[in-house]
C-alpha cells in the first residue's frame, strides 16, 4: 500500500466502523449496503472482517457479517465455505442458511459436506434445509444418506433424517417436472 492509498483506506475504515458500530437494526439496510458497495472492496473487507472477527457485541459481529454478504464484488460463497470450517456451531449454522441464498455447485457441495460430516445436528438440519432451497441432483447422494442413517435431532427435536427425506423428495420431484 503506497501512502496515497493511507487516506482512503483511513477514510473506509471510519467509515465502515461507524456503520456497523449502530446497534439497530441487526441487518444492515440497503442505504448501507449501497454505502459499503460503493467504497473500494479491498479496503472494506478487511475493515468489516476486522470488526467481525474482533467484536465483542453480538449484535455488531451480525452487522459485520451480513455487511461482508452484501459486498457484491467479494466472493461471498467462498467466505462462508472458509469461515464455517473455524466457527462455532450456530455460526455454522447461519452460514448454511446464508449459503442457501448463493445457488450454484460450491454452495451444494458445501452443504453436502456439512451434512455428511458436521457433528451438530442443529448445523446439518441446517444444511438440509439450504439444500431444500438450492439442492439438485448432486445433493442427492448426502441426501438419501442422510434420511438413511442420520440420528440427530434440531433444537426442538426434529429429526435430521425426517428432513432429508423430505428434501430429497422435493428435490427428485423438481428434477421429474
Amino acid at each position: 500500500m503506497g501512502l496515497a492509498d493511507a487516506p482512503m483506506n483511513a477514510f473506509v475504515r471510519e467509515v465502515t466502523s461507524i456503520v456497523i458500530n449502530n446497534r439497530s437494526p441487526v441487518e444492515i439496510t440497503k442505504s448501507e449496503a449501497e454505502l459499503f458497495n460503493s467504497l473500494p472492496v479491498n479496503d472494506v473487507i478487511p475493515a468489516l472482517q476486522e470488526i467481525f472477527q474482533n467484536s465483542p457485541d453480538a449484535s455488531i459481529e451480525s452487522r459485520a457479517f451480513d455487511a461482508i454478504l452484501k459486498m457484491a464484488a467479494f466472493d461471498r460463497v467462498q467466505f462462508l465455505v472458509e469461515f464455517m470450517d473455524k466457527a462455532s456451531a450456530s455460526w455454522r449454522a447461519a452460514c448454511c442458511r446464508r449459503l442457501a441464498t448463493f445457488p450454484g455447485r460450491r454452495a451444494i457441495a458445501k452443504l453436502c459436506d456439512v451434512l455428511l460430516h458436521d457433528d451438530a445436528p442443529d448445523v446439518r438440519y441446517a444444511a438440509v434445509e439450504a439444500l431444500a432451497v438450492i439442492g439438485d441432483e448432486t445433493a442427492l447422494a448426502a441426501l438419501a444418506y442422510a434420511a438413511e442413517n442420520d440420528t440427530g435431532q434440531d433444537y426442538e427435536g426434529f429429526r435430521v433424517a425426517d428432513i432429508a427425506q423430505q428434501t430429497l423428495q422435493h428435490i427428485r420431484s423438481k428434477a421429474e417436472s
